[in-house]
Protein backbone atom coordinates (compact mmCIF):
# COMPACT_ATOMS: atom_id res chain seq x y z
CA UNK A 1 0.00 0.00 0.00
CA UNK A 2 1.26 3.48 -0.60
CA UNK A 3 1.78 5.71 2.48
CA UNK A 4 0.01 9.15 2.87
CA UNK A 5 3.18 11.23 2.13
CA UNK A 6 3.56 9.77 -1.21
CA UNK A 7 -0.21 9.87 -1.91
CA UNK A 8 0.13 13.31 -1.25
CA UNK A 9 3.50 14.39 -3.00
CA UNK A 10 3.67 12.24 -5.80
CA UNK A 11 0.39 11.18 -7.32
CA UNK A 12 -2.53 13.03 -5.74
CA UNK A 13 -5.41 11.56 -4.11
CA UNK A 14 -7.50 10.20 -6.69
CA UNK A 15 -4.64 8.26 -8.65
CA UNK A 16 -3.92 6.20 -5.36
CA UNK A 17 -7.47 5.58 -4.48
CA UNK A 18 -8.08 3.81 -7.97
CA UNK A 19 -4.73 1.56 -7.73
CA UNK A 20 -4.16 1.18 -3.89
CA UNK A 21 -2.40 -2.19 -4.56
CA UNK A 22 -0.05 -1.16 -7.49
CA UNK A 23 3.46 -0.91 -7.15
CA UNK A 24 5.18 2.87 -7.12
CA UNK A 25 8.63 2.88 -8.22
CA UNK A 26 9.56 6.62 -7.24
CA UNK A 27 12.78 8.58 -8.87
CA UNK A 28 13.09 12.72 -8.36
CA UNK A 29 10.86 14.05 -11.34
CA UNK A 30 8.77 11.67 -12.03
CA UNK A 31 7.16 8.24 -10.64
CA UNK A 32 5.97 5.05 -12.72
CA UNK A 33 3.16 3.02 -11.43
CA UNK A 34 2.60 -0.93 -12.18
CA UNK A 35 -0.90 -2.52 -11.38
CA UNK A 36 -1.15 -6.53 -12.02
CA UNK A 37 -4.18 -6.49 -10.30
CA UNK A 38 -7.61 -5.89 -11.34
CA UNK A 39 -8.58 -2.09 -11.21
CA UNK A 40 -12.11 -1.19 -10.73
CA UNK A 41 -12.18 2.74 -11.82
CA UNK A 42 -15.40 4.34 -10.33
CA UNK A 43 -17.33 6.92 -12.73
CA UNK A 44 -16.10 10.75 -12.38
CA UNK A 45 -13.23 12.59 -12.98
CA UNK A 46 -10.17 14.14 -11.54
CA UNK A 47 -7.26 16.06 -12.36
CA UNK A 48 -3.66 16.95 -11.10
CA UNK A 49 -0.76 19.04 -11.48
CA UNK A 50 1.75 16.18 -12.91
CA UNK A 51 1.68 14.85 -16.42
CA UNK A 52 0.21 11.38 -17.16
CA UNK A 53 1.05 8.97 -19.46
CA UNK A 54 -1.36 6.07 -19.62
CA UNK A 55 -0.46 2.55 -21.12
CA UNK A 56 -2.94 0.23 -19.93
CA UNK A 57 -3.59 -3.06 -20.52
CA UNK A 58 -6.64 -3.25 -22.66
CA UNK A 59 -8.51 -0.56 -24.39
CA UNK A 60 -9.84 2.20 -21.89
CA UNK A 61 -12.18 4.35 -22.72
CA UNK A 62 -11.65 8.13 -21.26
CA UNK A 63 -13.81 11.03 -20.84
CA UNK A 64 -11.76 14.59 -20.57
CA UNK A 65 -13.02 17.52 -19.33
CA UNK A 66 -14.28 19.34 -22.65
CA UNK A 67 -16.71 16.51 -23.52
CA UNK A 68 -14.22 14.47 -25.56
CA UNK A 69 -14.60 10.77 -25.62
CA UNK A 70 -11.35 9.58 -26.30
CA UNK A 71 -9.92 5.93 -26.39
CA UNK A 72 -6.65 4.75 -24.85
CA UNK A 73 -5.28 2.17 -26.59
CA UNK A 74 -4.00 -1.44 -25.53
CA UNK A 75 -0.37 -1.33 -24.67
CA UNK A 76 -0.19 2.09 -26.39
CA UNK A 77 1.05 5.53 -24.48
CA UNK A 78 -2.19 8.07 -24.36
CA UNK A 79 -0.85 11.41 -22.72
CA UNK A 80 -2.81 13.87 -20.31
CA UNK A 81 -1.81 17.17 -19.71
CA UNK A 82 -0.80 18.69 -16.22
CA UNK A 83 -4.60 19.44 -14.27
CA UNK A 84 -6.40 18.03 -17.27
CA UNK A 85 -9.63 16.47 -16.37
CA UNK A 86 -9.78 13.03 -17.23
CA UNK A 87 -11.88 9.75 -16.05
CA UNK A 88 -14.64 7.26 -17.24
CA UNK A 89 -18.22 7.94 -18.24
CA UNK A 90 -18.99 4.68 -16.51
CA UNK A 91 -17.47 2.09 -14.06
CA UNK A 92 -14.71 0.23 -15.84
CA UNK A 93 -12.31 -2.71 -14.58
CA UNK A 94 -9.30 -2.51 -15.79
CA UNK A 95 -6.59 -5.65 -15.60
CA UNK A 96 -3.13 -4.15 -15.82
CA UNK A 97 -2.23 -1.07 -16.03
CA UNK A 98 1.11 1.45 -16.18
CA UNK A 99 0.96 4.80 -15.67
CA UNK A 100 4.22 7.19 -15.70
CA UNK A 101 3.27 10.66 -14.04
CA UNK A 102 6.02 13.82 -14.03
CA UNK A 103 5.86 16.63 -12.15
CA UNK A 104 5.08 19.63 -14.39
CA UNK A 105 8.43 21.85 -13.43
CA UNK A 106 10.67 18.78 -14.46
CA UNK A 107 8.81 17.90 -18.04
CA UNK A 108 9.15 21.69 -18.86
CA UNK A 109 12.66 21.85 -17.58
CA UNK A 110 13.34 18.21 -20.00
CA UNK A 111 11.61 19.56 -23.03
CA UNK A 112 13.54 23.40 -22.79
CA UNK A 113 16.29 21.45 -22.61
CA UNK A 114 16.29 19.10 -24.99
CA UNK A 115 14.16 20.83 -27.84
CA UNK A 116 13.86 24.49 -26.47
CA UNK A 117 10.66 25.16 -25.52
CA UNK A 118 8.95 24.26 -22.37
CA UNK A 119 5.15 25.30 -23.16
CA UNK A 120 4.14 22.10 -24.39
CA UNK A 121 0.60 20.39 -24.59
CA UNK A 122 -0.06 17.02 -25.65
CA UNK A 123 -2.58 15.91 -27.82
CA UNK A 124 -4.61 12.96 -26.44
CA UNK A 125 -4.01 10.60 -29.02
CA UNK A 126 -2.57 7.15 -28.50
CA UNK A 127 0.74 6.45 -29.47
CA UNK A 128 2.96 3.35 -30.24
CA UNK A 129 5.40 2.43 -27.78
CA UNK A 130 8.87 2.22 -29.67
CA UNK A 131 11.91 -0.49 -28.67
CA UNK A 132 13.28 2.43 -26.69
CA UNK A 133 10.23 3.75 -24.61
CA UNK A 134 9.67 -0.04 -23.44
CA UNK A 135 13.49 -0.47 -22.87
CA UNK A 136 14.50 3.12 -20.46
CA UNK A 137 11.41 2.70 -18.20
CA UNK A 138 12.10 -1.02 -17.72
CA UNK A 139 15.29 0.36 -17.19
CA UNK A 140 14.23 2.48 -14.42
CA UNK A 141 12.71 0.20 -12.37
CA UNK A 142 14.84 -1.84 -12.51
CA UNK A 143 17.55 0.70 -10.91
CA UNK A 144 14.69 1.48 -8.73
CA UNK A 145 14.34 -2.00 -7.21
CA UNK A 146 17.91 -3.35 -7.22
CA UNK A 147 19.30 -0.19 -5.81
CA UNK A 148 23.12 -0.78 -6.73
CA UNK A 149 25.53 1.76 -5.94
CA UNK A 150 25.20 4.36 -8.02
CA UNK A 151 21.51 4.04 -8.71
CA UNK A 152 20.42 7.36 -7.70
CA UNK A 153 22.76 8.75 -10.95
CA UNK A 154 21.98 6.28 -12.99
CA UNK A 155 17.76 7.24 -12.00
CA UNK A 156 18.56 10.84 -12.67
CA UNK A 157 20.04 9.90 -16.57
CA UNK A 158 17.49 7.21 -17.26
CA UNK A 159 14.34 9.91 -15.83
CA UNK A 160 15.56 12.42 -18.23
CA UNK A 161 16.04 10.05 -20.97
CA UNK A 162 12.96 8.40 -20.76
CA UNK A 163 10.85 12.12 -20.29
CA UNK A 164 12.70 13.34 -23.61
CA UNK A 165 11.68 9.62 -25.47
CA UNK A 166 7.88 10.16 -24.08
CA UNK A 167 8.46 13.41 -25.86
CA UNK A 168 9.60 12.49 -28.92
CA UNK A 169 7.17 9.44 -29.49
CA UNK A 170 3.66 11.25 -28.54
CA UNK A 171 2.16 13.77 -30.62
CA UNK A 172 3.06 17.50 -29.06
CA UNK A 173 3.63 21.13 -30.11
CA UNK A 174 6.85 20.84 -29.27
CA UNK A 175 7.91 17.99 -31.84
CA UNK A 176 5.87 19.05 -34.38
CA UNK A 177 7.41 22.77 -33.89
CA UNK A 178 10.83 21.09 -34.24
CA UNK A 179 9.79 19.05 -37.22
CA UNK A 180 8.21 21.66 -39.35
CA UNK A 181 11.51 24.06 -39.18
CA UNK A 182 14.18 20.51 -40.25
CA UNK A 183 14.79 19.68 -43.74
CA UNK A 184 12.34 17.00 -44.72
CA UNK A 185 14.74 15.23 -47.45
CA UNK A 186 17.01 14.94 -44.58
CA UNK A 187 15.29 13.63 -41.84
CA UNK A 188 13.95 11.13 -44.25
CA UNK A 189 17.58 10.01 -44.71
CA UNK A 190 18.25 9.92 -41.42
CA UNK A 191 14.70 7.45 -40.36
CA UNK A 192 16.09 5.20 -43.25
CA UNK A 193 19.82 5.53 -41.53
CA UNK A 194 18.07 4.68 -37.91
CA UNK A 195 16.08 1.82 -39.26
CA UNK A 196 19.10 0.53 -41.04
CA UNK A 197 21.03 0.24 -37.89
CA UNK A 198 18.16 -1.40 -35.96
CA UNK A 199 17.42 -4.16 -38.19
CA UNK A 200 20.85 -4.87 -38.68
CA UNK A 201 22.69 -3.94 -35.84
CA UNK A 202 24.08 -8.06 -35.15
CA UNK A 203 26.25 -7.27 -38.41
CA UNK A 204 29.92 -5.58 -38.44
CA UNK A 205 28.50 -1.98 -40.21
CA UNK A 206 30.31 0.81 -40.89
CA UNK A 207 29.36 4.67 -40.99
CA UNK A 208 29.61 4.76 -44.85
CA UNK A 209 27.28 1.70 -45.24
CA UNK A 210 24.49 4.14 -42.48
CA UNK A 211 25.43 7.10 -44.68
CA UNK A 212 24.74 5.11 -47.86
CA UNK A 213 21.43 3.82 -46.56
CA UNK A 214 20.73 7.47 -45.57
CA UNK A 215 21.74 8.78 -49.45
CA UNK A 216 24.51 11.08 -48.10
CA UNK A 217 28.53 11.74 -48.07
CA UNK A 218 29.68 10.76 -44.74
CA UNK A 219 30.29 14.15 -43.73
CA UNK A 220 27.53 15.10 -44.02
CA UNK A 221 25.51 12.00 -42.86
CA UNK A 222 27.79 12.20 -39.43
CA UNK A 223 26.93 15.92 -38.82
CA UNK A 224 23.09 15.31 -39.62
CA UNK A 225 22.88 11.93 -37.90
CA UNK A 226 24.07 13.63 -34.18
CA UNK A 227 21.61 17.18 -35.08
CA UNK A 228 18.33 14.26 -35.64
CA UNK A 229 19.67 11.99 -32.82
CA UNK A 230 21.87 13.84 -30.32
CA UNK A 231 24.13 10.76 -30.85
CA UNK A 232 27.11 9.50 -33.06
CA UNK A 233 26.12 6.47 -35.56
CA UNK A 234 28.30 4.72 -33.19
CA UNK A 235 27.11 5.59 -29.89
CA UNK A 236 23.59 5.43 -31.46
CA UNK A 237 24.59 1.72 -32.88
CA UNK A 238 26.04 0.91 -29.94
CA UNK A 239 22.93 1.82 -27.74
CA UNK A 240 20.94 -0.49 -29.91
CA UNK A 241 23.28 -3.74 -29.42
CA UNK A 242 23.34 -2.66 -25.44
CA UNK A 243 19.33 -2.46 -25.68
CA UNK A 244 19.19 -5.61 -27.63
CA UNK A 245 22.00 -7.34 -25.31
CA UNK A 246 19.59 -6.73 -22.16
CA UNK A 247 16.43 -8.56 -23.33
CA UNK A 248 18.62 -11.32 -24.28
CA UNK A 249 20.40 -12.07 -21.26
CA UNK A 250 16.74 -12.44 -19.85
CA UNK A 251 16.89 -15.66 -21.91
CA UNK A 252 18.53 -18.67 -19.59
CA UNK A 253 19.27 -20.57 -22.57
CA UNK A 254 21.98 -18.65 -23.92
CA UNK A 255 24.97 -17.75 -22.26
CA UNK A 256 26.51 -14.55 -22.47
CA UNK A 257 29.06 -15.69 -25.65
CA UNK A 258 26.41 -16.10 -27.65
CA UNK A 259 24.78 -13.13 -26.19
CA UNK A 260 27.67 -10.94 -27.32
CA UNK A 261 27.73 -12.85 -30.95
CA UNK A 262 23.99 -12.00 -31.65
CA UNK A 263 24.07 -8.24 -30.56
CA UNK A 264 27.46 -7.92 -33.10
CA UNK A 265 29.83 -7.76 -30.70
CA UNK A 266 33.64 -8.65 -31.92
CA UNK A 267 34.75 -10.45 -28.77
CA UNK A 268 32.53 -11.49 -25.42
CA UNK A 269 35.38 -9.99 -23.89
CA UNK A 270 34.49 -6.38 -25.66
CA UNK A 271 30.94 -6.84 -25.13
CA UNK A 272 31.42 -7.11 -21.54
CA UNK A 273 33.87 -4.06 -21.20
CA UNK A 274 30.91 -1.66 -23.17
CA UNK A 275 28.10 -3.22 -21.10
CA UNK A 276 29.79 -2.77 -18.45
CA UNK A 277 30.62 0.98 -19.09
CA UNK A 278 27.15 1.35 -20.27
CA UNK A 279 24.99 -0.44 -17.48
CA UNK A 280 27.39 0.04 -14.33
CA UNK A 281 27.55 -3.90 -13.89
CA UNK A 282 28.81 -6.75 -16.33
CA UNK A 283 26.50 -8.31 -18.40
CA UNK A 284 26.52 -11.68 -15.96
CA UNK A 285 25.77 -9.77 -12.94
CA UNK A 286 23.10 -7.86 -15.00
CA UNK A 287 21.54 -11.51 -15.61
CA UNK A 288 21.68 -12.60 -11.97
CA UNK A 289 19.74 -9.77 -10.68
CA UNK A 290 17.26 -10.15 -12.87
CA UNK A 291 16.80 -13.75 -12.93
CA UNK A 292 17.73 -14.38 -8.95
Amino acid sequence: MFDEQLENELLGYDCLEMTPDASLYAVPGLSVVISRQTIHFPAGQHAHSEYEFIIPGQDLPTSLDDGRQIVAGAGKITPLNSWQKHGVAAPTRMETMTAVLCRRTFLESVARRAFGHADIIFENVSCDIGNRLSYLLGQLVDENIAQQPGYQAMQDSLSVMLVTEIIRQTENNVTAASGARENGQERQGIARAVSFLRDRYMNAISVEDAAAAAGMSQAHFSRAFRRFTGKSPHVFLTDVRIEQAAQLLQQRHLSVTEVALACGFASPAHFSTVFRRRMGVSPSDYRRMLLY
